[in-house]
């Protein structure tokens, strides 16, 4: 099965702010994240697929293979078709990516990163996508706002469009599979409804964006029920803990090996952040590449400078616990304690954490940071919790899933924990 992603570029700076959906750096909150992001894509891709490919534009080939020199193994121009394409419709370039495919092969969306190949089940699989979400509950969604647009001013919309129950749809961070005949039979359908639709979507103002869910991710959804093709999941379960862990890039390469900062986890600072320090800790060569390219331009971003003086704190955690294999390892072979810069105190049986950050009283799982005053692994901290029986209800396997993420998040987000 090939592997393979695309880049189409016009969005990356063309795009309109005011839309939503909008791909305008990628979504992310700067150029140089989005540069960042997609290399490390790339890098944690090609480790366990080195014949990993590219399908993009002229500018995408000349940015990735000659100036940052990304380890693509083939690189491909077909997007420089879509120069006519409003950028707003971003999800057409893969689209066209999905068309040209003339055997089996897994499209990973560019911020996608991954710690292990992609199990049996996904790549023997006929159709596969990254995950079903289920929106038939939510009145407010991209989905339900573009499907209200389309009943009332879309009639050259596909029958199977406009009659949705808009349910359920595929998540496409992931896309491929071994059924090209179905897949191929897809991308027809899909490019057909987005011709028929675009000049209806160009009238509709800063939701325009809204529509590359419906023609990419809800028709593929329902074409597969209506011809009866099973689509399978990296991702089995809805269940909300489940698509956390699929979403945490701080915990990801110890539990899920597979991370998607899909929407506006690209605005949140810490996932930013956690993207370039692992990459400069990580690919060394290929972030410094990325800041030579920038620095010519002499563009200085704030956000940046600000969250690379906390570089330190990141490489002293990471270059302890970055090589353990899986959660168990980080919880029983390292020891944690508060940072020396943060310090408990008890107010009226509540707990209040001073940090450099400010003063906040503890709440939840939060309080159970009182028992790293002492170094102590995750292990014992699960042990101390089940022998006080502090929380009856859960199993041990519960406790212990609940105190990594705590750790994680306290390492990484709120820095009051360091390792020993």
């Amino acid at each position: 099965m090939n592997v393979i992603q695309s880049f189409w570029s016009k969005p990356l700076f063309k795009a309109n702010s005011d839309v939503s959906q909008n791909r305008y750096h990628g979504g992310w909150i700067n150029y140089r994240y989005c540069l960042l992001s997609m290399a490390y894509s790339c890098l944690t891709i090609s480790r366990y697929y080195p014949h990993l490919e590219l399908y993009t534009d002229t500018f995408g080939v000349k940015l990735f293979r000659d100036i940052l020199k990304l380890p693509y193994y083939k690189f491909h121009t077909n997007l420089d078709d879509m120069a006519n394409v409003d950028e707003s419709l971003w999800a057409y370039g893969k689209i066209m990516t999905y068309s040209v495919q003339k055997e089996p092969f897994l499209h990973v969306d560019n911020d996608v990163f991954i710690w292990q190949e992609f199990p049996d089940r996904v790549v023997n699989a006929d159709v596969v996508c990254q995950s079903l979400e289920m929106i038939e509950n939510f009145s407010l969604t991209d989905y339900e706002v573009a499907m209200e647009y389309i009943k009332h001013n879309l009639k050259t919309a596909p029958q199977i469009i406009r009659e949705s129950k808009c349910k359920a749809a595929a998540n496409m961070g992931i896309f491929g599979g071994n059924n090209l005949d179905f897949i191929q039979q897809y991308c027809q359908e899909a490019q057909s409804a987005f011709h028929d639709m675009y000049d209806g979507i160009m009238c509709s103002g800063d939701i325009k964006g809204k529509f590359n869910i419906i023609y990419e991710q809800l028709l593929l959804t329902e074409l597969a029920e209506k011809h009866h093709q099973r689509i399978s999941y990296l991702i089995g379960s809805n269940d909300l803990d489940e698509i956390v862990k699929y979403s945490t890039i701080e915990t990801a390469q110890y539990e899920s090996k597979y991370t998607h900062c899909l929407g506006q986890l690209k605005r949140y600072n810490y996932v930013c952040e956690q993207i370039e320090y692992r990459l400069k800790y990580e690919f060394p060569s290929y972030y410094d590449r990325i800041l030579s390219y920038l620095d010519k331009d002499g563009v200085e971003y704030e956000e940046n400078i600000k969250s690379m003086k906390e570089y330190n704190h990141f490489y002293k955690i990471f270059s302890r616990i970055g090589k353990a294999k899986d959660i168990h390892e980080v919880m029983t072979d390292f020891e944690f304690k508060l940072s020396p810069n943060c310090h408990i105190e008890e107010e009226s049986e509540d707990y209040y954490m001073n940090s450099p950050y400010g003063k906040y009283r503890l709440t939840g799982w939060c309080v159970f940071l009182t028992l790293f005053s002492q170094a102590n692994t995750g292990e014992a901290v699960c042990r101390e919790i089940c022998r006080e029986a502090y929380l009856p209800n859960l199993t041990y396997e519960q406790i212990f899933t609940k105190v990594f993420y705590l750790m994680m998040e306290s390492l990484y987000i709120t820095k009051c924990l360091t390792i020993t």
